[in-house]
């Protein structure tokens, strides 16, 4: 997290406000904890009101997102659905957070001048079941592509997955 603040010309991480979505989340959650201890401005986004929300509302509403990014820098997005979901939503609501939230999120965020945007995508990407127990989760390499409906996105045609510059405008 030490590269944020440089993007932005900052002195450290307290220079730069942090925008987390998915706060409510076990990935989101730890994020803004281990941010708020470095001493990080942190904004905590998600539809569930936790210790670590700041703003409740969805990031399918593009009005809740753009005022959610008045003056952040960087946004670490872990709002997404993943296995653990596919009994609890439909397949609709995978594709409204996982495929138009995100994209609602990236236009946003483009047109707000934020400088860093982390996707963190799902928590296959950490390997295995890891951190459904609460315990501490812990990076290491993926054991394969994405996994689960959460992995469909990732999947896209790469037109879907990057925005054209007209899009950006």
């Amino acid at each position: 997290m030490d590269a944020l603040p440089a993007m932005r010309g900052a002195g450290s991480l307290r220079d730069v406000r942090i925008l987390v979505t998915g706060s409510a989340g076990h990935l989101g959650e730890a994020l803004v904890l281990t941010l708020r201890e470095a001493g990080g401005d942190v904004v905590g986004l998600d539809r569930r009101p936790s210790a670590f929300t700041d703003a409740v509302g969805s990031i399918t509403d593009r009005a809740f997102v753009r005022d959610c990014l008045r003056g952040v820098g960087a946004v670490v997005h872990a709002a997404t659905l993943h296995k653990p979901h596919v009994g609890t939503h439909s397949r609709q609501a995978f594709v409204d957070t996982n495929v138009t939230g995100t994209l609602a999120l990236l236009e946003a965020a483009t047109a707000a001048g934020v400088a860093a945007f982390v996707y963190t995508s799902t928590t296959s990407a950490f390997g295995g079941d890891q951190g459904h127990g609460r315990e501490p989760l812990r990076a290491r390499p993926s054991d394969g592509g994405p996994r689960g409906p959460g992995g469909r996105g990732e999947r896209a045609p790469p037109s879907a997955r990057r925005p054209s510059a007209s899009a950006a405008t």
